[in-house]
């Protein structure tokens, strides 16, 4: 429709056509936005960034996981290539005999169970630690997360008391429901437990250093370890002690006791002291 200004109308029907063949693409866009009065924007998907592999770690985590690795190689200094400690090992986990056979292989552990111990009490605090970080971030992480080396101190302190009290709480109650070469072997058998449980967990300490953003799965595949472990000892544990049907009901106080509680009584008391820091 023209308008009442017949000059205005032969200037707009007089306006030249761009040669759009000499311009850029900017100037294609102006001169459709003359003729035809529309506005035409172009909008970019923003990018996402990449995913960081790793992370750097401060000097404090850097010496706590060294220390970490250093336990590992002195065990396996200690190993030496010997056998005969992974025969040990199976026997004071699962072998419920109370006098060894003379064709067994000997050998003595107890250096070697104290090397393992120590590693999972190491191993258990820096995954306690990535767990309280989880828990209070709703098990998201992203890839430059560190818990601080005074969290992961606190940890490994309480994961020193946790071990302890637990070796306690099974010589304890070993010597009140049975004699002292059954305690001797349950005892022996939460150290054997403990260490084979430590060295798997060194490696998923490993990785929680390297991949935080990972947490989850890693603390998952961590528990499925310790779970599979505990299972073993439990069913050591029942027959040694439990002979009777009678026993069954002080069997389930025993799991709830000295398998269940601690467990989450330590990781309430983690998740306490850690937010208290």
């Amino acid at each position: 429709m023209l308008s009442a200004n017949p000059q205005i109308d032969s200037a707009r029907l007089d306006l030249p056509v761009a040669d759009t063949t000499m311009m850029s693409e900017n100037d294609t866009i102006i001169t459709a936005e003359l003729q035809t009065g529309l506005v035409f924007t172009t909008t970019e998907k923003p990018k996402s960034p990449p995913v960081e592999v790793g992370v750097n770690i401060g000097l404090g985590e850097s010496l706590i996981t060294g220390f970490m690795i250093l336990l590992f190689c002195l065990l396996g200094i200690r190993f030496g290539n010997n056998v005969k400690y992974l025969a040990a090992l199976r026997r004071d986990l699962l072998d419920i005999r109370e006098r060894g056979n003379v064709f067994d292989d000997t050998v003595r552990e107890t250096s070697f169970l104290l090397l393992m111990n120590m590693l999972w009490i190491v191993s258990a605090g820096v995954l306690l630690s990535y767990a309280v970080g989880g828990y209070a971030n709703g098990w998201i992480l992203s890839s430059d997360y560190e818990p601080g080396w005074k969290n992961e101190l606190v940890c490994i302190g309480i994961a020193a008391v946790y071990e302890l009290l637990m070796w306690g709480a099974y010589w304890v109650t070993g010597s009140v429901f049975s004699d002292s070469t059954r305690t001797r072997m349950w005892t022996k058998a939460f150290s054997a437990g403990q260490g084979l449980t430590g060295v798997a967990w060194f490696f998923i300490a490993l990785l929680l250093d390297c991949y935080p953003h990972e947490t989850l799965p890693l603390l998952i595949t961590a528990g499925v370890v310790f779970i599979i472990i505990r299972i073993m000892f439990i069913f050591k544990g029942a027959m040694i002690f439990f002979n009777k049907i009678s026993s069954w009901m002080v069997f389930l106080c025993y799991l709830c006791n000295l398998e269940i509680v601690p467990l989450i009584l330590t990781f309430a008391a983690a998740t306490w002291l850690v937010c208290a820091t």
